[in-house]
């Protein structure tokens, strides 16, 4: 009984492949997947919380979830987003002025803030 046991404990995990081989067919072969969920949580997630992010701040790449979805919050991250990335806050808000201008003129100023119409109610 004992030997059978033995004989199928050693089939199952180290075959005759080698010892690792059950460990990367099996567990090793999802820490690739694993990857790319925690890739693709940090990319949808919010800027302040652990939640899934749908609002997006005007002026900047963040994006926050319905509970930080208010004006203030927005703000707040509007003005960190231009201490922490100033070449990329300028590039952002030029755009932004373009395309709510409808054309490829000049950028003229750059606006403050976000604009609080476009900041969903919470």
């Amino acid at each position: 009984m004992h030997s059978a046991l033995a004989v199928t404990w050693n089939f199952l995990w180290w075959p005759q492949s080698g010892q690792w081989y059950a460990f990367w067919s099996s567990f090793g072969a999802c820490l690739t997947y694993f990857a790319v969920i925690g890739v693709a949580y940090r990319h949808l997630k919010c800027k302040s919380c652990w939640r899934i992010a749908h609002h997006r701040v005007e002026g900047t790449h963040y994006k926050t979830c319905h509970k930080h979805a208010t004006p203030e919050e927005h703000q707040r991250l509007y003005d960190l987003h231009a201490r922490k990335f100033p070449e990329q806050h300028k590039l952002f808000a030029k755009e932004h002025a373009v395309l709510s201008r409808g054309h490829a003129e000049s950028p003229g100023p750059v606006p403050d803030g976000p604009n609080p119409e476009s900041v969903p109610s919470a």
